[in-house]
């Protein structure tokens, strides 16, 4: 999910990752996004992610195989949210803009969906392997690879 809106200066947008039925995996960020902020990673229900950003436009990207979708939510789910796979947050990361993609601590919302899909396809060609730049979250489209390209859902 991508979502452009209202956001501070200097953010251009926030991304997140549905990790398990019906849960939304993110980094929020927050005010002192720049500096950067501990333990920013969080998973909630998708019905309180969506009344979260109710206000602005978010758009819902697929891509056609859904066991590689399961496989990338899993991979998520375990690298971010909880090694286990359970409910309780057990992995601890913080929020800083950086441009190392291989870093997984700190991270960033884009960031975070990016190495979900990069590492958690497997030897699979699903993203473009990027030199280290900051990535932006409206830009992840545009870097899956024309064979796993997402198609859009529908803007919300």
């Amino acid at each position: 999910m991508i979502v452009g809106g209202n956001f501070p200066t200097g953010v251009i947008g926030h991304a997140a990752i549905l990790n398990a039925d019906g849960y939304v995996l993110e980094m929020p960020g927050g005010p002192n996004w720049f500096w950067g902020i501990s333990d920013n990673n969080r998973q909630l229900p998708k019905r309180q992610w969506i009344t979260n950003h109710i206000k602005e436009w978010t758009s819902v990207y697929r891509i056609r195989n859904t066991g590689l979708a399961r496989q990338v939510a899993r991979y998520a789910d375990t690298h971010f949210y909880n090694t286990y796979g359970g409910a309780t947050k057990n992995i601890h990361i913080n929020y800083l803009v950086r441009s190392n993609l291989k870093v997984t601590n700190p991270n960033y919302c884009s960031k975070l969906v990016w190495q979900a899909y990069y590492f958690g396809s497997g030897n699979l060609p699903v993203m473009y392997g990027i030199s280290d730049s900051v990535v932006a979250p409206t830009g992840l489209p545009a870097l899956f690879t024309p064979a796993y390209a997402p198609y859009q859902v529908g803007r919300y």
